[in-house]
Protein backbone atom coordinates (compact mmCIF):
# COMPACT_ATOMS: atom_id res chain seq x y z
CA UNK A 1 0.00 0.00 0.00
CA UNK A 2 1.33 3.39 -0.97
CA UNK A 3 0.60 6.68 0.72
CA UNK A 4 1.78 10.19 1.49
CA UNK A 5 2.21 12.55 4.41
CA UNK A 6 1.33 16.20 4.06
CA UNK A 7 1.24 19.58 5.78
CA UNK A 8 0.43 23.14 4.77
CA UNK A 9 3.57 23.10 2.60
CA UNK A 10 1.62 21.12 -0.01
CA UNK A 11 -0.96 23.90 -0.31
CA UNK A 12 -4.40 23.13 -1.71
CA UNK A 13 -4.75 19.37 -2.24
CA UNK A 14 -7.28 17.67 -4.51
CA UNK A 15 -7.90 14.61 -2.34
CA UNK A 16 -10.20 12.95 -4.86
CA UNK A 17 -7.32 13.06 -7.35
CA UNK A 18 -4.93 11.70 -4.71
CA UNK A 19 -7.14 8.63 -4.34
CA UNK A 20 -7.71 8.30 -8.09
CA UNK A 21 -3.92 8.35 -8.53
CA UNK A 22 -3.55 5.23 -6.40
CA UNK A 23 -2.70 6.52 -2.92
CA UNK A 24 -4.37 4.48 -0.20
CA UNK A 25 -3.42 6.25 3.03
CA UNK A 26 -2.15 9.58 4.30
CA UNK A 27 -0.74 11.12 7.44
CA UNK A 28 -1.79 14.74 7.89
CA UNK A 29 0.13 17.21 10.03
CA UNK A 30 -2.06 18.36 12.89
CA UNK A 31 0.09 20.21 15.39
CA UNK A 32 3.57 21.54 16.03
CA UNK A 33 4.89 22.01 19.56
CA UNK A 34 2.42 23.46 22.05
CA UNK A 35 0.25 26.00 20.25
CA UNK A 36 0.64 25.72 16.51
CA UNK A 37 -2.09 23.90 14.61
CA UNK A 38 -1.13 23.35 10.98
CA UNK A 39 -3.11 25.95 8.98
CA UNK A 40 -4.28 23.30 6.49
CA UNK A 41 -5.08 20.61 9.05
CA UNK A 42 -8.85 20.95 9.28
CA UNK A 43 -9.45 21.30 5.54
CA UNK A 44 -7.07 18.44 4.73
CA UNK A 45 -8.74 16.26 7.33
CA UNK A 46 -12.27 16.90 6.09
CA UNK A 47 -11.39 16.50 2.42
CA UNK A 48 -9.38 13.32 3.02
CA UNK A 49 -12.37 11.91 4.87
CA UNK A 50 -14.68 12.76 1.98
CA UNK A 51 -12.27 11.20 -0.52
CA UNK A 52 -12.42 7.90 1.35
CA UNK A 53 -8.79 6.96 1.94
CA UNK A 54 -7.33 5.84 5.27
CA UNK A 55 -5.71 8.70 7.16
CA UNK A 56 -4.41 9.83 10.52
CA UNK A 57 -2.80 12.82 12.26
CA UNK A 58 0.81 13.50 13.13
CA UNK A 59 2.36 15.88 15.66
CA UNK A 60 5.79 17.48 15.30
CA UNK A 61 7.45 17.07 18.70
CA UNK A 62 9.51 19.86 20.27
CA UNK A 63 12.21 19.09 22.81
CA UNK A 64 11.81 22.41 24.64
CA UNK A 65 8.05 22.11 25.19
CA UNK A 66 6.69 20.13 28.19
CA UNK A 67 4.81 16.96 27.28
CA UNK A 68 1.59 18.16 28.94
CA UNK A 69 1.49 21.30 26.79
CA UNK A 70 2.05 19.31 23.62
CA UNK A 71 -0.61 16.80 24.60
CA UNK A 72 -3.15 19.57 25.26
CA UNK A 73 -2.48 21.03 21.81
CA UNK A 74 -2.90 17.65 20.09
CA UNK A 75 -6.02 16.77 22.06
CA UNK A 76 -7.69 20.10 21.28
CA UNK A 77 -6.93 19.87 17.55
CA UNK A 78 -8.08 16.27 17.19
CA UNK A 79 -11.26 16.75 19.18
CA UNK A 80 -12.05 19.62 16.85
CA UNK A 81 -12.18 17.32 13.82
CA UNK A 82 -13.85 14.38 15.55
CA UNK A 83 -10.80 12.10 15.56
CA UNK A 84 -11.78 8.43 16.11
CA UNK A 85 -8.74 6.23 16.86
CA UNK A 86 -10.69 3.02 16.30
CA UNK A 87 -11.39 3.96 12.67
CA UNK A 88 -8.68 6.51 11.79
CA UNK A 89 -4.95 5.71 11.85
CA UNK A 90 -3.22 6.09 15.24
CA UNK A 91 -1.66 9.44 16.16
CA UNK A 92 1.95 9.62 14.96
CA UNK A 93 4.68 11.43 16.88
CA UNK A 94 7.21 13.05 14.52
CA UNK A 95 10.61 12.86 16.22
CA UNK A 96 13.23 14.85 14.33
CA UNK A 97 13.74 18.07 16.31
CA UNK A 98 17.37 19.10 15.57
CA UNK A 99 17.65 21.12 18.79
CA UNK A 100 17.75 18.02 21.01
CA UNK A 101 20.84 17.82 23.23
CA UNK A 102 19.90 15.32 25.95
CA UNK A 103 18.87 11.70 25.53
CA UNK A 104 17.58 11.41 29.10
CA UNK A 105 15.26 14.44 28.88
CA UNK A 106 14.14 13.31 25.42
CA UNK A 107 13.18 9.87 26.69
CA UNK A 108 11.31 11.40 29.62
CA UNK A 109 9.40 13.94 27.53
CA UNK A 110 8.59 11.53 24.69
CA UNK A 111 7.68 8.73 27.09
CA UNK A 112 5.28 10.97 29.00
CA UNK A 113 3.65 12.23 25.80
CA UNK A 114 3.27 8.71 24.40
CA UNK A 115 1.64 7.59 27.64
CA UNK A 116 -0.79 10.53 27.63
CA UNK A 117 -1.74 9.96 23.99
CA UNK A 118 -2.15 6.25 24.55
CA UNK A 119 -4.43 6.65 27.56
CA UNK A 120 -6.48 9.31 25.81
CA UNK A 121 -6.94 7.46 22.50
CA UNK A 122 -6.82 3.87 23.75
CA UNK A 123 -4.16 2.95 21.17
CA UNK A 124 -0.38 3.10 21.05
CA UNK A 125 0.87 6.06 19.01
CA UNK A 126 3.09 5.56 15.98
CA UNK A 127 6.71 6.74 16.31
CA UNK A 128 8.28 8.49 13.29
CA UNK A 129 11.98 9.18 12.88
CA UNK A 130 15.24 8.28 11.17
CA UNK A 131 17.31 5.33 12.44
CA UNK A 132 20.11 7.60 13.64
CA UNK A 133 17.82 10.07 15.46
CA UNK A 134 15.86 7.37 17.22
CA UNK A 135 18.96 5.46 18.30
CA UNK A 136 20.83 8.58 19.44
CA UNK A 137 18.08 10.32 21.39
CA UNK A 138 15.38 7.75 22.15
CA UNK A 139 17.23 4.47 22.50
CA UNK A 140 15.71 1.08 23.25
CA UNK A 141 12.39 0.29 24.91
CA UNK A 142 9.86 1.61 22.40
CA UNK A 143 9.49 -1.40 20.11
CA UNK A 144 5.89 -1.89 21.21
CA UNK A 145 4.93 1.19 19.24
CA UNK A 146 4.38 0.93 15.49
CA UNK A 147 7.44 2.37 13.71
CA UNK A 148 7.30 4.86 10.85
CA UNK A 149 10.89 4.88 9.67
CA UNK A 150 12.39 7.60 7.47
CA UNK A 151 15.33 6.62 5.29
CA UNK A 152 15.95 7.52 1.66
CA UNK A 153 18.03 6.02 -1.15
CA UNK A 154 18.11 2.45 0.18
CA UNK A 155 16.56 -0.84 -0.88
CA UNK A 156 15.16 -1.34 2.61
CA UNK A 157 15.31 0.85 5.73
CA UNK A 158 17.60 0.08 8.64
CA UNK A 159 15.68 -0.72 11.81
CA UNK A 160 16.69 1.14 14.99
CA UNK A 161 17.53 -0.86 18.09
CA UNK A 162 14.35 -2.08 19.74
CA UNK A 163 12.27 -2.74 16.62
CA UNK A 164 12.01 -5.97 14.63
CA UNK A 165 10.06 -4.44 11.73
CA UNK A 166 8.60 -1.16 10.56
CA UNK A 167 4.95 -0.31 9.98
CA UNK A 168 5.49 2.57 7.55
CA UNK A 169 8.58 3.50 5.56
CA UNK A 170 9.00 7.07 4.33
CA UNK A 171 11.28 6.30 1.41
CA UNK A 172 11.38 9.72 -0.27
CA UNK A 173 10.79 13.41 0.34
CA UNK A 174 10.54 14.22 -3.37
CA UNK A 175 7.61 12.20 -4.72
CA UNK A 176 4.88 13.46 -6.99
CA UNK A 177 1.21 12.62 -6.52
CA UNK A 178 -1.97 13.31 -8.42
CA UNK A 179 -3.82 16.23 -6.90
CA UNK A 180 -0.71 17.85 -5.39
CA UNK A 181 1.35 20.61 -6.95
CA UNK A 182 5.04 20.16 -6.21
CA UNK A 183 6.72 17.45 -4.21
CA UNK A 184 5.47 15.37 -1.32
CA UNK A 185 6.79 12.68 1.02
CA UNK A 186 6.23 9.13 -0.20
CA UNK A 187 5.39 6.26 2.18
CA UNK A 188 4.65 2.56 2.00
CA UNK A 189 3.00 0.17 4.44
CA UNK A 190 5.01 -2.92 5.38
CA UNK A 191 4.00 -5.73 3.05
CA UNK A 192 3.14 -8.07 5.94
CA UNK A 193 0.82 -5.60 7.68
CA UNK A 194 -2.71 -4.38 7.27
CA UNK A 195 -3.68 -0.90 8.39
CA UNK A 196 -5.84 -2.49 11.09
CA UNK A 197 -2.72 -4.14 12.53
CA UNK A 198 -1.42 -0.71 13.59
CA UNK A 199 -4.22 -0.20 16.09
CA UNK A 200 -2.57 -1.76 19.10
CA UNK A 201 -4.71 -1.22 22.18
CA UNK A 202 -2.99 0.19 25.26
Amino acid sequence: MRGIDVSHYQGDIDWEAVVAGGKQFAYIKATDGARDVDPRFTVNWEHAKTAGLAFGPYHYWHAAVPAQEQFSSIQHALQGVGYLPHSDLPVALDLEDPSVNSSSSTRQNVGTLLEMLGKWSGYRPVIYGSPSWLETWLGDGYGGHPLWIAEYGVQAPRLPVGWSRYAFWQYSSSETASGISGLVDGDVLHEALRLADLRVAV
